[in-house]
């Protein structure tokens, strides 16, 4: 596990003995982990990116998203980004077509998008990436249910 305070990047053994002959090549900040094996940029996130505690917090977890972006490109590899967003993108709406955000979002998803999943898709379209669980169906598509407010969320 490559980690910092509050995200982790977990990989198994024959991966990890790659990345330990690799180099371990690691990028690390409170809330961001980030390596490079084998091709791959792979990132781990852990905060309201889109709703922050403060306005620096949130410039300095986008400066890092967008230069991981950046690295990634650059170095011709895949980037894979997972985290916590707080965000809810919603099934795809003509709202987000008219926007120019189908491309970042597949279509499918769990009830309306709100302003933290739009700003997340307009992040998305903006550095050429999509929310890859919006492009498939799901059986069942929430990850937990609110007891309080009778819904499924997705994580």
């Amino acid at each position: 596990m490559i980690h910092s305070c509050s995200a982790a990047v977990l990989l198994c053994r024959g991966w990890a003995y790659r990345w330990v002959d690799e180099g371990e090549q690691r990028w690390l900040s409170g809330r961001v982990a980030a390596i490079s094996v084998a091709g791959l940029t792979l990132v781990a996130c852990y905060h309201p990116l889109w709703r922050p505690d403060t306005r620096l917090e949130r410039e300095e977890c986008r400066r890092l998203l967008e230069e991981h972006c950046t690295l990634a490109r650059a170095a011709h590899e895949w980037l894979f980004i997972g985290g916590d967003f707080n965000s809810s993108t919603g099934v795809r709406s003509l709202e987000m077509v008219a926007e120019g955000l189908s491309g970042a979002h597949g279509g499918f998803g769990l009830g309306e998008a709100n302003d933290a999943g739009r700003d997340l898709l307009r992040w998305c379209t903006h550095n050429d990436l999509a929310w890859a669980g919006s492009f498939f169906r799901h059986r069942q598509r929430g990850t937990w249910w609110d007891a309080n407010r009778h819904r499924w969320h997705e994580i």
